[in-house]
């Protein structure tokens, strides 16, 4: 059975922002939780957002994939609008969960002590800079898309960081 959590990228006052469900896909079939209703009926019952699922990834240490509430896919591209090729805007509040679950999980980076993952076709780089209890800081940046070993290396600018997104994320137990 795929271990699922419930996360919120608003560590200060986690009744600020609506959590996440995150799914460890890594191992196990999780389409289940992709199917309209089941989301849904997931995320209703949990007051949650929608549903962020890890997955292995070629080339990446996860691929992420996120679905809204209504069991939508989305994507974190701006460019995107809502409804646009079926696909909705995601904040980057499920990248920041995301990395904190794949520490959670043991997703250990490959090639560096930062993350690689797929959001889309987009390849990002991600660090936790620091860790109390439950609660990670997390940076996410642009990767380099000159790397020779498939979207690990060095992150874009000849390694300084361009963060894009931090932020906290905090885990607020399994879910069941």
């Amino acid at each position: 059975m795929a271990r699922m959590y419930r996360y919120t990228d608003s560590a200060e006052n986690p009744s600020d922002s609506l959590p996440y469900i995150l799914i460890d896909g890594m191992n196990s079939d999780v389409s289940r939780f992709t199917r309209k209703r089941v989301c849904h009926d997931l995320c209703v019952m949990s007051g949650a957002a929608g549903i962020a699922v890890l997955k292995k990834s070629d080339g990446c240490d996860f691929d992420l994939l996120f679905y809204c509430s209504d069991a939508l896919p989305s994507s974190h591209d701006s460019s995107l609008s809502p409804g646009s090729d079926g696909l909705r805007e995601a904040p980057f509040g499920v990248a920041i969960c995301a990395v904190a679950f794949a520490d959670l999980l043991g997703i250990k980076p490959f090639h560096s002590r930062d993350w690689t993952f797929r959001w889309g076709e987009t390849v990002f780089g991600a660090s936790i800079d620091s860790q109390c209890g439950d609660c990670k800081s997390v940076r996410i940046f642009p990767h380099s898309p000159g790397s020779s070993d498939a979207g690990h290396g060095e992150p874009a600018s000849g390694g300084a960081r361009n963060v894009i997104y931090s932020g906290k994320a905090l885990c607020l137990g399994d879910f069941e």
